[in-house]
């Protein structure tokens, strides 16, 4: 090993070469070991180009340093000795659970490792000095060290090398010519905490915080989040034909949902998107299912089947049925499946905490008897119960109740928008307003008149079709009668608009209208035609909030609407062209409705918009809202058939 170049060597060698040679050594590296190549660039893709551009001075010296080794050129890498290589080094450090990077790697000297625990030696410092002067580096410090230690392990596998009985802490000390510095108990601890090395380091093995599973529910928790930490590492250096198509759907879903962000989506809601419920297109597998294909036969047996239960695991809403605070636990209830759970309690307050019919959005992994929560509960009042089940029988459609796995698979997206616009604040109520724009407001007129009949025949036409009602004495004089003033509004929406309704009766003339503007209007209107024979006595606005106060404390609203409710079946079955008419009249509107600027489109027509993806998908929802408005008609008045604004729309 004395006349090979050591790493060190190697790079300072690389130092002098010209771009042009650079590039050069570079292609031709990548065309020998395309392996160990795809192992630096793929691993490190989320470290930044630096640690990338570092990896690879780093394994092009390694390349050097092992052909003086063997006298020869090195094999060729192959991915299957990578892909082992890479699990022992993760391994290795994921043992250190989750200390600083530094110190992880303080613990990695007393392992033996390798071949050439020089050379190892050689790279830690080279990535040390590196992360000291550049602090791109600095954050790469643990990846990089279990990429350089893969690519040698997997080295040193292809060409039938053995690991000498020397640690990387005795190579250390040989390179140096002197023992490395013994920490005394009562020196400053080497992880540069400040403390003493008694009261740090030295008193808890390698500096770990607390272990998480300090209860049965942390350490059954941690046991999942072990595995998934594993498919995550997996998912991180998987370079197969789908690993492109799912980088391009996650750096999608990051940007629309900014997961882990105060205003986005739950982290933990993405990584189980990630790991457990995308379906890759080539493989057709979850990287879940993937990694218990590729690596489930080296998992123990109680892990295997965790990550099985993580592979079936949904996000999907949850009632609470049960509190079992004795037991630390809650039994849970799955909307539409019915399926029931029992789940360990958690930290979060809210959720721990709980109310028997709070409904839970999260996703319960495990036996259904012994589960955890595999995301932090959202937890929404039961009050909002009703209105998630609908949302859930919409997203399912026509699917079985037992397919609602695969759909909440699918749906993810939707459920990350849901839970982003679900914790905004309520908006502001919106300004309500009448056909013509104006604000609403409830406004009565009340004039004297002198003559019923001589009203009546000044206002009579504003409605086209004569008096609604008109009730006359023996005689025939007119003493009471109501005017529907229907005003014309060519262009618009609706072509006749009912501006108001007037009343007359003995002596007097009452005027309801829905705005300031009309009842000004309407002052005008009867001021030209009645002049002085009709004198304003009082004008009398009732804001709307007031009126839906009132109408929601009146005792007898139910009632009132049943009675209404059968008077409306009972006029619909003595004259059934009264729904024919109203069903010919809804289907002309939505027909114009085709071509009518929608502020919900951008002010787009659902037409123009519905020429784009992202303009199909919000058409569609717009039409499946109305086709659940129309299911929601009572029985006895006529629904309209969206399936042909559907075939119109292109939306089928």
């Amino acid at each position: 090993m004395t006349d090979r170049p050591t790493l060190v060597e190697a790079w300072n060698a690389m130092a002098s070469w010209s771009k042009e040679r650079a590039h050069r050594e570079a292609e031709a590296f990548t065309r020998r070991q395309p392996a160990v190549t795809a192992l630096a660039m793929a691993y490190l893709e989320d470290q930044g180009a630096d640690a990338q551009g570092l990896a690879m001075q780093l394994v092009l010296a390694l390349d050097a340093v092992y052909a003086g080794l063997l006298g020869r050129a090195p094999r060729q890498v192959r991915q299957q000795d990578v892909e082992r290589a890479l699990d022992e080094a993760e391994r290795a450090f994921l043992e250190l659970g989750e200390m600083e990077p530094e110190l992880a790697l303080r613990r990695m000297l007393h392992r033996r490792e390798t071949a050439a625990p020089e050379v190892l030696a050689d790279a830690l410092d080279a990535i040390m000095t590196h992360a000291e002067d550049e602090p791109a580096i600095r954050k790469s410090i643990g990846p990089l060290f279990v990429a350089v230690k893969a690519a040698m392990l997997a080295y040193e596998r292809a060409n039938g090398l053995r690991a000498q009985a020397v640690s990387l802490a005795a190579a250390r000390e040989a390179r140096g010519g002197a023992p490395l510095a013994k920490v005394g108990r009562n020196d400053a601890c080497p992880c540069g905490s400040g403390a003493k090395f008694k009261r740090c380091c030295g008193t808890r093995p390698a500096a770990q915080p607390p272990p998480v599973g300090d209860t049965a529910a942390e350490r059954h928790f941690l046991e999942y989040l072990n595995v998934a930490k594993r498919v995550l590492l997996f998912q991180q250096r998987f370079d197969g034909k789908d690993a492109p198509w799912l980088r391009r759907q996650n750096r999608d879903f990051e940007r629309r949902f900014r997961p882990g962000e105060d205003d986005g989506t739950p982290d933990s809601l993405h990584i189980g998107w990630l790991l457990f419920d995308v379906r890759l297109p080539a493989a057709g597998r979850t990287v879940g299912e993937l990694f218990l294909a590729r690596e489930g036969g080296r998992l123990a047996d109680s892990d295997r089947g965790r990550l099985h239960h993580l592979c079936a695991s949904y996000t999907t809403f949850h009632e609470v049925i049960a509190l079992m605070p004795g037991q630390g636990r809650k039994r849970l209830r799955e909307l539409i499946t019915g399926i029931e759970w029992t789940a360990h309690d958690i930290e979060d307050p809210e959720a721990r905490n709980g109310r028997v019919g709070d409904v839970w959005l999260c996703r319960l992994v495990g036996p259904r008897d012994d589960a955890v929560t595999f995301m932090t509960p959202i937890v929404y009042p039961g009050d909002r119960r009703d209105d998630i089940e609908r949302l859930l029988r919409h997203l399912l459609r026509d699917e079985p109740p037992e397919r609602m796995g695969d759909v909440m698979k699918r749906e993810v997206p939707f459920l990350a928008e849901f839970t982003i616009v679900s914790r905004q604040p309520a908006p502001a109520p919106p300004a309500l307003s009448n056909m013509d724009g104006d604000p609403l407001l409830p406004t009565t007129l009340v004039y004297d008149v002198d003559s019923v009949a001589a009203a009546l025949a000044a206002l009579g036409d504003l409605e086209p079709a004569g008096p609604s009602a008109v009730e006359r004495a023996a005689d025939g004089t007119v003493v009471r009668a109501t005017i529907r003033w229907v005003r014309d509004t060519p262009g618009r929406p609706l072509e006749n608009v009912l501006a108001g309704t007037l009343r007359l009766e003995p002596g007097r003339l009452t005027v309801e209208v829905n705005s300031r503007e009309r009842a000004a209007a309407a002052g005008r209107l009867i001021e030209e035609r009645l002049s002085a024979t009709a004198r304003l006595r009082a004008t009398l606005h009732e804001p709307l909030e007031t009126a839906l106060r009132e109408a929601a404390a009146d005792p007898g609203r139910e009632e009132k609407a049943r009675a209404a409710a059968e008077e409306q079946a009972r006029l619909m079955a003595e004259h059934p062209e009264l729904g024919q008419a109203l069903l010919e009249w809804t289907t002309d509107y939505y027909r114009r409705w085709l071509d009518m600027p929608i502020p919900a489109l951008g002010g787009q027509t659902p037409r123009a918009a519905a020429q784009t993806g992202d303009g199909r998908a919000r058409v569609r929802a717009l039409v499946d809202d109305l086709e659940r408005m129309e299911s929601r008609r009572p029985a006895h008045t006529p629904r309209m058939d969206v399936g042909w604004m559907r075939r119109e729309l292109g939306i089928e």
